[in-house]
């Protein structure tokens, strides 16, 4: 999870964005196997890149389609909460990685989706 977005990145109240975090957290980690809270500086191979980033765009993209159609106040922010994530790690490839890194990374995510 992108530890560097605030409350105020997401325009749901604080008390609200809390819970999600709480929550997606517990989720995200399991699902990634890491501490989302921990900020250990590593180097990746390109492959490894790949999966990371896949791996995390997958977490987000199941999310989101698990949450029912619903307008209630719950389910609004959930989903800007998913994509608040989801874009900020689209944001990141961007400005990290060039166009064919890119591709890779969605194939892949694609790839993990439909396993």
């Amino acid at each position: 999870m992108n530890g560097r977005l605030k409350v105020s990145d997401f325009n749901i109240k604080s008390k609200d964005f809390l819970k999600l975090d709480k929550a997606f957290r517990r989720k995200h980690d399991e699902y990634m196997g890491v501490d989302s809270y921990d900020n250990t500086m590593g180097i990746y191979t390109r492959e490894q890149q790949i999966e990371r980033y896949a791996k995390e765009l997958s977490f987000w993209k199941t999310e989101m389609k698990s949450i029912s159609d619903d307008t209630t106040k719950k389910n609004i922010n959930k989903k800007h909460f998913i994509e608040t994530m989801e874009t900020g790690i689209l944001g990141k490839m961007m400005m990290t990685f060039d166009d064919e890194m890119e591709d890779l990374i969605h194939q892949k995510c694609k790839e993990i989706m439909n396993a």
